[in-house]
């Protein structure tokens, strides 16, 4: 992906800083947001590349920020986090104590450079919210408490481990995780694994089995097992890597999710995900593929390019006079799982479109059982999206629109 944390952070918070009218364009999550209770959702974060929190670790702030469904992120991207909050230890009233002591533009300039990532981290992630499992030494699942609110599921009962207990309990049969057999941990006890292959795959994919509570689970339990929208994101390089998974890991990933649960939908966001990688798992109109799919799969992007996001940052609004800061987010996972609901029903106007310029953040759809990916254009015709048509179409004339990214 294509790294803007050190020129985009700096540009939007000054120019939230300084003008009230971009809060108009900049969507801010309030930190209870339930999902619905038809289908279930989940968020996926894998790297093991970033040594400080960047593009992936930026986007499981966003998610973490807003709480609409479990996470699964590795153990690094974590304990960067948790180094990130440690410049910092004051409570995050003593910080905005600071701030609001400041008098300068410049002193203001100088206090968000410095704290950025430290606010991020304070304000997106509170420990205080989440059930924290560990799946194995490099990957951790989080559950947002008021999730299982929603859901009136007592936290306390997610909270219990039974590591050699044969069956699965109803609460795991009825969030689809497999939570009682993973133990519960606090952040101080996740450490950065020594990083043995490039990719996670070799963690993420060997632990599917034990993650989710599978189809056959569910045959002998007076219990219809989930439908998920997952969603996943990481680094891509071509002919090498998608969303942190070497390609031969996507596929197995793939295959999982339609074999092995019921999946109603997948999104993934990765630098070269379409074009050259996506070609030798899916197929185009030349080279059909060897599997197909039951469900949509969306994704970010042309052919091969890398993607852009601007990521999370804390701004204040100074012509309020408390001066309160507040975490500001460009993506908002709600809104794109809704999306990948409407998409899931056969409802495709709109859906397929992102708010930042230039062709490699548009967002296209593979349909079931269809090898090639299409995207929407100005006249809601889904058209295949092929190397001829990226050389040839002028991408500014394809609709471009304000829900994610």
């Amino acid at each position: 992906m294509k790294n803007l944390i050190n020129t985009l952070k700096i540009i939007r918070l000054l120019q939230v800083i300084l003008l009230l009218g971009i809060f108009s364009t900049v969507n801010l999550f309030p930190m209870h947001m339930s999902e619905s209770v038809k289908t279930k959702k989940l968020l996926i974060f894998l790297d093991d590349s970033e040594k400080s929190i960047a593009v992936v670790g930026m986007m499981l702030l966003a998610g973490f920020y807003q709480e609409i469904c479990p996470i699964i992120a590795s153990a690094s991207l974590v304990y960067n986090l948790r180094e990130e909050v440690k410049k910092d230890t004051r409570p995050i009233e003593a910080v905005m104590n600071e701030f609001s002591a400041l008098k300068d533009i410049e002193s203001i300039k100088v206090f968000f450079r410095e704290k950025n990532n430290a606010l991020i981290s304070k304000i997106g992630f509170q420990q205080e919210r989440w059930i924290i499992k560990r799946i194995n030494d490099s990957l951790v699942l989080f559950i947002p408490k008021s999730y299982l609110e929603s859901s009136d599921t007592p936290s306390n009962h997610m909270e219990q481990y039974h590591k050699d207990l044969e069956l699965l309990s109803e609460e795991e049969l009825k969030l689809g995780l497999k939570v009682n057999h993973m133990e519960t941990i606090s952040i101080e006890q996740i450490d950065r694994q020594p990083r043995l292959t490039y990719f996670s795959d070799d963690y993420f994919i060997d632990a599917m089995s034990s993650i989710f509570c599978t189809k056959s689970d569910y045959k002998n339990v007076k219990m219809n097992d989930p439908k998920w929208i997952i969603y996943i994101d990481g680094h891509g390089a071509i002919n090498t890597s998608i969303v942190g998974l070497s390609l031969n890991g996507f596929q197995q990933f793939l295959n999982f999710l339609e074999n092995k649960i019921k999946t109603q939908s997948l999104i993934y966001s990765s630098c070269f995900g379409l074009g050259v990688n996506s070609d030798k798992i899916f197929g185009n109109m030349k080279s059909p593929a060897r599997y197909q799919y039951s469900f949509p799969i969306i994704a970010q992007g042309v052919r091969d390019t890398a993607t852009t996001k601007i990521p999370p940052f804390v701004a204040a609004d100074l012509w309020q006079k408390s001066k309160e800061i507040k975490l500001y987010t460009h993506v908002n996972f709600f809104s794109l799982f809704k999306i990948a609901e409407k998409i899931n029903k056969g409802n495709y106007k709109g859906c397929m479109h992102t708010n930042l310029e230039g062709p490699h953040n548009i967002l296209q759809i593979k349909l079931p059982n269809i090898e090639w990916f299409s995207a929407e254009t100005i006249d809601n015709k889904i058209v295949s999206v092929g190397s001829i048509l990226v050389k040839t179409t002028k991408f500014s004339k394809i609709i471009r629109c304000r829900f994610i990214f």
